[in-house]
């Protein structure tokens, strides 16, 4: 039951990034947001190091799961940053 509701809880986080695609994008200022295959937290983790407002985030974040952006990155999901 308890992995049930975790698999359910990342589907629609997943669904979050996507139907908030365009939003995120704008809000954050970064292009990451939106891949149907990746959790918001993931894209706030790969732009951690450039992204003052994804670093605020994470921080709140880690406050309940320490270091919760940093291992929810899927580095084989989502869109590459370039630069």
């Amino acid at each position: 039951m308890k992995r049930w509701l975790f698999d359910i809880l990342i589907a629609l986080d997943q669904l979050a990034n996507v139907l908030l695609k365009w939003p995120l994008n704008w809000l954050f200022g970064i292009k990451g947001f939106g891949h149907p295959d990746e959790t918001i937290s993931s894209v706030l983790g790969k732009h951690y190091q450039m992204c003052k407002l994804c670093r605020a985030v994470c921080r709140l974040l880690a406050l309940v799961d320490e270091r919760h952006c940093r291992k929810a990155i899927e580095w084989d999901r989502g869109y590459r940053r370039h630069g």
